[in-house]
């Protein structure tokens, strides 16, 4: 689990009565967030692995609203330097 601050950005167009476009608003804000994930590893070699399924489950409170969203992915590990016991 990791539980911390998440800096969110939107972008709004501004345009005048008109429709006339006079470019880009962006509002920034630091916001909760919160994350919980594990994942499943296939032992290779020592120094590597190959990450069948990690999957993290995300909210973020921004706005006054919370927002939430899954992230998936999967990948080949390479270990680096080693570890002693």
């Amino acid at each position: 689990m990791l539980a911390g601050l998440a800096r969110t950005a939107t972008a709004n167009n501004v345009t005048l009565v008109d429709g006339t476009p006079l470019g880009t608003s962006t509002q920034k804000e630091n916001a909760f967030a919160i994350v919980f994930g594990g994942g499943v590893d296939l032992k290779i070699k020592d120094a590597v692995a190959l990450r069948l399924l990690h999957l993290d489950y995300m909210r973020v409170r921004s706005a006054g609203e919370w927002e939430e969203g899954v992230r998936v992915s999967v990948g080949l590990i390479v270990r680096l330097g080693t570890a002693h016991d």
